[in-house]
């Protein structure tokens, strides 16, 4: 279509291109392609391999967080423990099905179609403190999730200027 265009253009305008200029012009397009081409496929490639990266550390982060519940539910002490590992265990579980599931509609789903994304709404703070929570035994300077601040309240909000890490509620750990 380029070289059509370009014989078009040309030819309205009145530029007489010899064939040997042809060639050259058709070289040159021909090896932009080609690179063009290369180009792209290494950039999939790379964003194939970062992908594959990314959900085997995932995968791998739910598995051990089941391999390592069941070896604690075996040393557990009292039930409300045992219990509490359960409900990781099974969180986790969930988690890598979702996973695999994602994994299994890309793979399954027929070329160029578009995958549905399921938006939803969710409290940050609840996730944050989910988090803290999980992670407060191994570091213990784990801070507590604080209550939102309205964007009135930064000093600078009505000037544009964003806020501080303090001004929004994340501390500054230090331990």
């Amino acid at each position: 279509m380029f070289q059509e265009a370009l014989r078009d253009v040309s030819a309205a305008h009145g530029v007489a291109i010899s064939g040997a200029a042809w060639i050259i012009i058709e070289r040159a397009i021909y090896a932009a392609i080609r690179e063009a081409v290369r180009a792209f496929t290494a950039i999939h490639e790379e964003l194939r391999h970062k992908v594959a990266a990314a959900l085997s550390h995932d995968m791998r982060t739910a598995l051990a967080v089941i391999a390592n519940g069941a070896q604690l539910i075996e040393l557990a002490g009292d039930l409300a423990q045992a219990r509490r590992l359960g409900q990781k265990i099974a969180a986790s579980a969930l988690r890598l099905d979702s996973m695999v599931d994602d994994v299994l509609d890309a793979l399954t789903a027929p070329k160029g179609a578009r995958l549905p994304l399921r938006l939803s709404q969710f409290d940050m703070r609840e996730l944050i403190e989910q988090v803290r929570r999980e992670f407060a035994g191994r570091y213990p300077c784990a801070p507590e999730a604080a209550a939102p601040r309205g964007p009135a309240r930064y000093a600078g909000a009505a000037r544009g200027r964003a806020p501080s890490r303090t001004q929004i509620g994340v501390p500054n750990i230090q331990c």
